[in-house]
């Protein structure tokens, strides 16, 4: 008797525990910061950054790199899918949101999905 009410004391926290992460994980943003403050110690933590495209370049692999630059310094977002770019033009201004990983001891941001570039005007 005892051990039926432990499990739907449980299965009922269980529930509400899970519609409590559903209902705020929309609400949770990326950190939002400057280029410069990136470093190891967000190596696999979502990040925001706006800046401008200094570069665009097209592996062989198909993989595109967007050098970005805000006021403070530079960094490499890398698109591993044969992304459609062509909206994208050197010197558009843009908001990020992308992983943060490491490429020869330096950071770079992964972007995971063509929806988390935004232009800005």
């Amino acid at each position: 008797m005892q051990d039926q009410k432990i499990f739907k004391i449980a299965t009922i926290t269980t529930i509400i525990g899970i519609i409590g992460l559903i209902l705020t994980s929309g609400m949770v943003m990326p950190n939002e910061l400057k280029i410069k403050q990136i470093d190891n110690s967000h190596i696999d933590e979502q990040v925001q950054i706006t800046g401008h495209i200094e570069s665009i370049t097209k592996t062989k692999t198909k993989t595109t790199i967007l050098k970005i630059a805000d006021n403070t310094s530079t960094i490499n977002v890398v698109i591993f899918n044969d992304a459609n770019i062509k909206h994208l033009n050197q010197n558009t201004n843009v908001t990020i949101t992308g992983k943060v990983a490491q490429y020869k001891g330096q950071p770079e941001i992964i972007l995971e999905d063509m929806t988390n570039i935004k232009i800005n005007s």
